[in-house]
C-alpha cells in the first residue's frame, strides 16, 4: 500500500508538472509564432499596396532601416500563370527560375497567404494579373526553432530533476502515513492475538455453563456472539498478515476449475433457502499457481457475498473462462436496487458497507480479504454492474501454462 501511495504521489506530481509546463510552453511559443506571422504579413501588405516595392519616404510605424533589412522577391503572373515580371533584386538566395517555380506553386494552390518553406507569401490580384510576393522569414523561424528546442531540453531536464527529487523525497513525505499504517496493522495483529485467548476461554465457559444448566436461548446467543467475534479476529489477523506478506505462500499448481466447482456445492443449499438459483458455467481443466487454501477462501468469500446480498428469487451466475493470459472468475448476483458507480470502487475497502440494507450483519471485511488474496497472486479484482440490476465480481488470475 505504501509503495502504491508513493507511486501515485510521484505520478500525480509529475503529471501535474508536465501539464503546467506544456501549457506554458504552448502559450509562449504560440505567442512567439503569432508575432512572427503578424509582423511578416504587415510587411507583405505594404509591399502588395506598392506593387512589390517599399514606398518612399520613410514608413510610419516602421524603422527607416527596415526596407534594407528584409529580404523579399515577387513574381507577376498572367491569368494563365505565365510569368510576366520577376523581381529578385532584394534577395541573393533565389534566382529568377526558382522564384517562378515558387510563384506557380502558390498560384495553383487555394490559399492567398501561408508559408512555402521558410518564405511567407501573399497572393494578390494586380488588375487582371496576379502578383505573388515572398518574404524571407528564415532568420526569425530559425530563432523560433532554436528557442523551441532549447526550451524543450530545459523542460525535459527540469522534469528529470523533479522526478529524481520526488523519488528521494517521496519516502520522507509518506513516512508519517507509512508509520501510522504500520502501527495500525501491528495493533490489529497484536489485538487479534490478545483476543484469541479470552475468546477461547469464553467459548469453553459457555460449553461448561450449558452442561450445568442445560440449553438456554441466552446461552445459544452468547455462543453465537463468541463465534462471531472469533471469526472476526481470525479474519483481521489473516488480512493483516496478507498485507504484510507474512502468510507462507504454498505455491503449487492447481486445477482452478475443479476448485471453483467444489466450492460452489456448499452454497447451493443456502441459495435455495433464499429462493435463488445457482447457474454454473465452468471451462474445465484451467490451471493456476498459488496457495490452494487461499484461493478456496477467495471463491468462498465471493459466493457467500453473492448469496447473502443477492436479491431473493434471483439467479446467481458463476463463470470460469479464459481472458487473454488470465483465468477469469465471474460471480454475479441480482440486486434489489441499482448501486451507485461511486460505491463500486469502495467495495474492497476494509469495513466498507454500502448501506445498512446490504450489510447483512457482516463486518465489511470479506471483500478486503478477497482483494488481498488476489493481490498476493499477482491478479486483479473489480466490481462492475453490467446492468443496473446485477452486481458482478470479476477476478483475473495468471494462467499456468
Amino acid at each position: 500500500m505504501i509503495r502504491q501511495l508513493r507511486r501515485k504521489l510521484v505520478a500525480v506530481s509529475m503529471g501535474s508538472l508536465f501539464v503546467v509546463l506544456a501549457v506554458i510552453l504552448c502559450a509562449i511559443h504560440g505567442v512567439n509564432y503569432h508575432a512572427i506571422v503578424t509582423s511578416s504579413d504587415e510587411v507583405l501588405d505594404i509591399l502588395a499596396e506598392n506593387r512589390g516595392v517599399f514606398p518612399r519616404p520613410k514608413l510610419e510605424g516602421f524603422s527607416a532601416e527596415m526596407p534594407y533589412e528584409v529580404r523579399y522577391f515577387s513574381v507577376l503572373l498572367d491569368e494563365q500563370g505565365q510569368p510576366m515580371l520577376v523581381d529578385t533584386g532584394k534577395i541573393a538566395a533565389v534566382d529568377a527560375q526558382k522564384a517562378v517555380d515558387f510563384a506557380r506553386q502558390v498560384w495553383q494552390g487555394q490559399h492567398t497567404r501561408g508559408f512555402l518553406g521558410e518564405y511567407r507569401y501573399l497572393k494578390v490580384q494586380d488588375d487582371s494579373n496576379w502578383r505573388v510576393i515572398f518574404l524571407d522569414c528564415g532568420r526569425n523561424l530559425g530563432t523560433f526553432r532554436g528557442f523551441l528546442i532549447t526550451s524543450l531540453w530545459v523542460s525535459a531536464g527540469g522534469l528529470a530533476a523533479v522526478f529524481v527529487l520526488l523519488l528521494v523525497l517521496s519516502r520522507r513525505i509518506v513516512k508519517p502515513v507509512a508509520e501510522s499504517y504500520e502501527k495500525q496493522k501491528q495493533f490489529i495483529t497484536d489485538a487479534g492475538h490478545e483476543l484469541k485467548t479470552p475468546l477461547t476461554i469464553m467459548g469453553a465457559d459457555v460449553d461448561l455453563l450449558e452442561m450445568e444448566v442445560g440449553e438456554r436461548e441466552w446461552i445459544t446467543d452468547l455462543r453465537q456472539q463468541v463465534g462471531r467475534m472469533t471469526r472476526l479476529t481470525q479474519n483481521l489477523i489473516f488480512l493483516s498478515k496478507m498485507e504484510e506478506n507474512q502468510v507462507p505462500a504454498q505455491r503449487m499448481e492447481m486445477v482452478f476449475s475443479d476448485v471453483v466447482e467444489e466450492e460452489v456445492q456448499p452454497f447451493r443449499g443456502p441459495a435455495v433457502a433464499r429462493g435463488q438459483s445457482l447457474h454454473v458455467d465452468i471451462t474445465p481443466m484451467l490451471t493456476v499457481q498459488g496457495d490452494e487454501g487461499a484461493v478456496r477462501q477467495l471463491v468462498s468469500i465471493l459466493l457467500d457475498n453473492a448469496v447473502k446480498y443477492g436479491a431473493e428469487g434471483g439467479e446467481i451466475q458463476v463463470q470460469v473462462g479464459v481472458q487473454g493470459r488470465f483465468v477469469r472468475l465471474s460471480v454475479s448476483n441480482p440486486v434489489d436496487q441499482p448501486i451507485p458507480p461511486q460505491q463500486l470502487s469502495h467495495f474492497f475497502d476494509r469495513f466498507y458497507r454500502g448501506d445498512e440494507a446490504r450489510s447483512g450483519g457482516g463486518f465489511g471485511i470479506g471483500l478486503s480479504m478477497a482483494s488481498a488474496i488476489v493481490a498476493s497472486h499477482r491478479g486483479k479484482i473489480e466490481a462492475v454492474c453490467p446492468t443496473p440490476q446485477r452486481l458482478e465480481m470479476v477476478v483475473l488470475l495468471p494462467m499456468e501454462k
